[in-house]
């Protein structure tokens, strides 16, 4: 079954699509109109999406500046830089 996801962008554009979920995601994801959220970014060049939760989808401008301090943060390696992101995803979700 499809299920309807609101797609953020990099910008400040908002698409929508319709996605087949696994039952995880659905668990984890949609909400009670059943509609799931995802944002898009850019990792290693490439554009990919990640699903994230309503509460996350609410603070994404808060999510891309502080998002945004850890990219152009010169200390870290690629690889620190993915893992605080990730950290970062979790806070918000």
């Amino acid at each position: 079954m499809k299920y309807k996801v609101l797609i953020k962008g990099l910008g400040s554009e908002m698409n929508e699509d319709y996605w087949d979920l696994n039952s995880d995601q659905i668990n984890r994801f949609l909400d009670s109109d059943n509609i799931a959220y995802a944002v898009s970014h850019l990792k290693n060049g490439k554009l990919e999406y990640t699903l994230v939760t309503k509460k996350f989808w609410n603070n994404k401008e808060k999510f891309s500046e502080l998002s945004q301090n850890i990219m152009f943060d010169q200390s870290l390696s690629e690889e620190q830089k993915n893992k605080e992101i990730s950290k970062l995803l979790l806070g918000l979700s």
